[in-house]
């Protein structure tokens, strides 16, 4: 196993890594591809982003992700924190869950719709993609 260190400046003479899908998952890889200066080239599709949200929440791993890249502010500012959910069911409370005892800086899950997310992802991007495709329909 070996490291490879590049200057921030120097750029990888390799074909763009394709990453399928678009969504959250998908311009989370593309964010972190790009910073380390590998080309990337997303494709999804879809042609635009869904106007509907298939998500609950952000997770607190994923806010720490947020906050390595300097994008977690805007999330922050625009989602509802929710530090204890209940969950029913028939109208019997089947759980609880409790955020707070969480070792991180966000003891909880934070409610911001996939438009939100995925926008503020796309932005940070396109900043530091050396190459990139927004929405390009599988097929085309």
């Amino acid at each position: 196993m070996f490291a490879l260190k590049l200057n921030p400046n120097d750029k990888l003479d390799v074909a763009p890594v394709l990453i399928v899908g678009a969504g959250p998952t998908g311009l989370a890889a593309a964010m972190s591809l790009a910073r380390a200066h590998i080309p990337v080239r997303l494709v999804d599709r879809a042609r635009e982003p869904s106007p509907y949200s298939r998500a609950i929440g952000i997770q607190a791993r994923t806010l720490e992700l947020f906050e390595q890249h300097r994008i977690v502010k805007p999330f922050l500012e625009l989602g509802h924190r929710a530090r204890v959910a209940n969950l029913y069911s028939n109208g019997q409370r089947l759980a609880r869950l409790d955020f707070d005892p969480l070792q991180t800086r966000y003891p909880y899950l934070l409610f911001l719709g996939n438009l939100c997310t995925t926008r503020f992802q796309s932005a940070d991007v396109l900043r530091f993609a050396s190459y990139r495709s927004r929405r390009w329909p599988a097929g085309d």
